[in-house]
């Protein structure tokens, strides 16, 4: 979607889902990760920092990031 969309869109992303906090730090859990320990969600998960990232390359002049877990 980065390639795609323009400075002059507004890039709403929604996120639906399940999320859970390991060692402080959030992480989307997306449908295909199996959960076996703290280590599985931390290394299949999606943590807020990637989520971040992904967000940053964006070059929408407004961007919104909705995330409705548990």
């Amino acid at each position: 979607m980065a390639a795609k969309v323009q400075p002059q869109d507004v890039f709403v992303l929604y996120l639906a889902g399940h999320g859970v906090v390991a060692d402080g730090r959030y992480h989307y859990v997306p449908q295909d990760v199996v959960y076996e320990n703290s280590d599985a969600i931390r290394q299949q998960a999606l943590g807020e920092e990637k989520l971040r990232d992904w967000l940053s390359l964006v070059e929408a002049g407004k961007r919104v990031m909705v995330i409705d877990t548990c």
